[in-house]
């Protein structure tokens, strides 16, 4: 049996987004600290960045906007419940 696909929004960065609830929960937690899973996306584009597969003005967009969008997803979220 198939997997149900996740569903996605459209995040604040125009990103197709998805973010668990256990994702969102600790994002809350430490309010505008960085969560465990923002440390490892945060090493893999610095991987590539170093690697030369991304210029480091683009890991910084990246690495900035997933922020932006994890954070946006997780207060909003909040809010709706």
């Amino acid at each position: 049996m198939a997997k149900t696909p996740k569903k996605t929004k459209t995040s604040e960065t125009g990103a197709q987004y998805y973010q668990s609830d256990r994702n969102r929960k600790a994002r809350l937690e430490v309010g505008g600290g960085r969560t465990e899973m923002d440390d490892l996306i945060r090493q893999a584009v610095r991987e590539k960045m170093l690697s030369g597969e991304i210029s480091p003005e683009r890991a910084g967009e990246m690495d900035a906007g997933q922020f932006i969008d994890s954070i946006d997803d997780a207060y909003s979220s909040k809010r709706k419940k």
